[in-house]
């Protein structure tokens, strides 16, 4: 199975990406440790030209980054959809968020709320054998009446991978980040932060962090 994560073009409605998007590699790593051929596209460092074979992969997954590019998102599943038949995801912030609205679009086949690297691996796994989606838990699916329970986070966020850089074209980035903890002790009003990891707050071993900038210095 060939999967397609999109990162998209967000000019002139949020800032660009600077980095790496590490929430889409992660899940990227964890698809292509498992055996898919996964394919990541940034349309912030990217052109996409209209010129895109959407016809070759067989799960895309698009990142609805925050509010402000919902419409655009939207807008980049319909011409997907008019190239090409197959199950488009949406997952992040904005599509965890606006899950009841994002749903009545008839592009839009799937959407994984909250921390998606273990869904999207469930997904993949049942599609590519052609078996029943309906008892993934988590996974909002729109042929079936949709009911997303609380979200199910991993307790120890060491046992992600480390995301897989060489995924993405890293030479075209001005900067690195880590990602060192996933949630925030706060609830500040003014942030999506609580809302999307439900006030939880998971930190990485130093080990693990430094293990991963020891990867970073060595290899890139």
């Amino acid at each position: 199975m060939k999967i397609l994560l999109i990162e998209p073009q967000y000019s002139n409605v949020v800032f660009d990406t600077t980095s790496i998007p590490l929430g889409l590699a992660s899940i990227a790593t964890v698809l292509s440790n498992n055996g898919y051929d996964v394919t990541c596209f940034d349309g912030s460092i990217e052109k996409n030209n209209g010129l895109f074979d959407y016809t070759k992969y067989d799960l895309i997954g698009i990142q609805f980054h925050s509010f402000e590019a919902i419409n655009y998102c939207i807008q980049l599943a319909k011409s997907i959809k008019k190239q090409s038949k197959s199950p488009i995801v949406a997952g992040g912030v904005a599509a965890t968020l606006y899950i009841k609205e994002l749903i009545q679009y008839e592009e839009i086949d799937f959407i994984i709320p909250y921390e998606g690297e273990d869904i999207f691996l469930n997904l993949a796994n049942a599609l590519s054998a052609k078996g029943d989606v309906s008892f993934i838990k988590g996974l909002v699916h729109r042929k079936e009446k949709w009911n997303v329970e609380g979200p199910s986070f991993r307790e120890d966020i060491d046992t992600f991978p480390i995301p897989r850089r060489e995924l993405f074209h890293w030479q075209k980035y001005g900067q690195w980040s880590i990602v060192t903890s996933r949630g925030c002790p706060y609830n500040c009003k003014f942030c999506t932060v609580p809302s999307f990891w439900k006030h939880t707050y998971r930190q990485r071993s130093p080990e693990n962090i430094f293990n991963e900038i020891k990867l970073l210095v060595n290899e890139f």
